[in-house]
């Protein structure tokens, strides 16, 4: 999707060194994928301790077979 943005100086070349991006396109999109990546992660670990999950396959198999 081609779009038209203002993005100050000092901030473009910030993200040109974290990245190591040739061109301003490949930045932008770099950081973008990295921020959806990060939003992921904290939304998973908001999770932690307000589910209660099995870790043992045999115990959630046999309990499976059981209901049948």
């Amino acid at each position: 999707m081609r779009m038209t943005i203002r993005i100050e100086d000092r901030v473009l070349q910030e993200l040109f060194l974290l990245t190591h991006a040739k061109t301003k396109t490949e930045a932008i999109s770099k950081a973008l994928q990295e921020f959806i990546k990060r939003k992921g992660k904290e939304k998973l670990l908001s999770l932690k301790g307000k589910m209660n999950l099995i870790n043992d396959w045999k115990e959630l198999r046999e309990e499976e077979l059981n209901e049948k």
